[in-house]
């Protein structure tokens, strides 16, 4: 892991869970949550530790369910209180699909991705190798505040804009 890598990864977090305790205080009990493309990352562990039942769904083969995420989710409509994925939307060649099925599968949903304004920022960061570069380079898009306003999601950049959070509840009860 290269040096930025670790703290962008823990910016991501500090933005995201202030959302999760949003859910928290509302549900009042454990959440079913999905984490779409999380196998590599740590919030999958740090939601179970806050009492959350979490299934990891993405292509490896630590995940508690290996599927391809470019194809619609094995699940039932609803299934999950909450989804999360964090920095996976722009690795997929199919992003609206993606989109459209947290949101069928889960009441309310969180996304994470850079912004078209962190594009430049990350291919030089890459190319500095103060970021993972081959992370970088399978990233097919960056995603703009339409894409996920069309979608329904509401939207907010963060870290100095290089970054985004994307929201959706079918309660309107995440308030970025």
């Amino acid at each position: 892991m290269a040096v930025l890598d670790f703290i962008t990864k823990h910016l991501r977090y500090h933005k995201v869970l202030p959302l999760i305790k949003q859910l928290e205080d509302c549900y009042n009990r454990p959440l079913s949550i999905l984490d779409a493309g999380g196998s590599a990352g740590d919030f999958h562990k740090i939601l179970r530790s806050r009492g959350h039942n979490v299934l990891v769904c993405d292509l490896d083969l630590d995940a508690d369910f290996i599927w391809n995420l470019e194809n619609p989710l094995p699940f039932k409509d609803k299934e999950f209180d909450l989804s999360v994925s964090l920095a996976v939307v722009e690795h997929l060649n199919n992003y609206s699909l993606f989109l459209d099925e947290l949101k069928r599968v889960s009441c309310n949903v969180i996304v994470t991705t850079p912004t078209v304004r962190g594009k430049h920022v990350l291919e030089l960061l890459a190319t500095l190798r103060l970021v993972n570069k081959s992370h970088i380079d399978d990233h097919k898009y960056y995603l703009s505040v339409d894409d996920f306003i069309g979608k329904g999601y509401s939207y907010k950049t963060f870290f100095f804009g290089l970054n985004s959070v994307a929201c959706y509840s079918d309660f309107d009860i995440i308030n970025l």
